[in-house]
């Protein structure tokens, strides 16, 4: 009601003291919180209609609008972030606000069929909606798209390229299984120092699997220089980051003496159990998992 009366007096064609009224009918109605009036209110500070000029205060209005997801605030916050008016110029942040615009065209309904192609069990169906996606630069289906194939077992160059485009743009989980694939040689030679590199960067974003995976190659010096005292540091991060997990089950310290003691599943948090002679395999969830050497079960605790 009220931003439908401002929009009438801006859309009037008369004179300076109607703008000065649409201005503080507008200003009311942003600070009683309504994207919309935000938006305009933005415009008209920057544009000077009904008040002086002011850049700062519509870079203010137009980022109170975006945090209500006004697409056409997020839309000239990108433009003020890139040309730097009334802010530092980042074509990091412009490029980030363009794309959240971008991304909210009709085709986004394809997400919906996606989904319920893939709840129905129709994954190529499924699949098929999510690389289109995913090839449109949609973060989600890319993610989406790597899990598909590795839960149908394709564990190659196709899951690990969206995997990588995931963490690109900002999906710390998805630098696990960066870290997976080479350190196992899925769609990619195996490279223990970058598998460290994507466990680490995971780490450093506070993921407990990978401080569990960093752990495991200091101890075992895989990939990295043996070290008992980082490892266990490691262990002991990822135990106090999965509190979840300490809560369900019980958690044991590590012997460090050859015989490893932790079992990680990305899927039931964070979990323990201890065996007398183990291997590394991966289970279908593409864990890092002890398994019994000779027949090499897998232990599922």
């Amino acid at each position: 009601g009220q931003t439908d009366l401002e929009k009438l007096v801006l859309d009037a064609e008369g004179s300076a003291r109607q703008t000065e009224r649409a201005f503080q009918l507008l200003k009311a109605a942003a600070d009683a919180g309504y994207a919309e009036a935000q938006y305009l209110l933005g415009t008209l500070y920057l544009d000077g209609l009904g008040t002086r000029r002011d850049p700062a205060n519509a870079l203010k209005q137009f980022s109170m609008s975006s945090q209500q997801s006004h697409l056409l605030g997020i839309y000239h916050l990108a433009l003020m972030h890139a040309t730097g008016t009334a802010t530092h110029r980042s074509c990091e942040i412009a490029v980030g606000l363009f794309k959240n615009v971008a991304e909210r065209g009709p085709w986004t309904e394809l997400f919906n069929e996606a989904y319920d192609d893939y709840l129905d069990g129709d994954i190529n169906a499924s699949l098929v909606k999510y690389l289109v996606l995913a090839e449109m630069g949609y973060e989600p289906a890319q993610h989406n798209v790597a899990f598909i194939l590795e839960h149908e077992e394709q564990y190659g160059p196709q899951a690990l390229a969206n995997w990588r485009r995931s963490a690109k743009q900002g999906h710390v989980s998805s630098h696990i299984h960066i870290g997976d694939y080479h350190y196992y040689g899925w769609g990619t030679p195996p490279d223990l120092a970058a598998a460290a590199a994507s466990y680490r960067t995971a780490a450093d974003a506070n993921q407990a699997h990978g401080m569990f995976n960093l752990g495991w190659m200091y101890e075992t010096g895989s990939g990295l220089d043996r070290d008992l005292h980082l490892a266990k540091r490691f262990y002991d991060l990822a135990m106090a980051t999965a509190g979840d997990a300490q809560v369900r089950r019980g958690v044991c310290s590590s012997v460090l003496d050859g015989r490893t003691v932790f079992f990680l599943s990305s899927v039931d948090g964070l979990c323990f159990s201890e065996l007398v002679c183990v291997c590394v395999c991966v289970c279908v969830y593409g864990c890092v998992c002890l398994c019994v050497c000779n027949a090499c079960q897998l232990v599922w605790v």
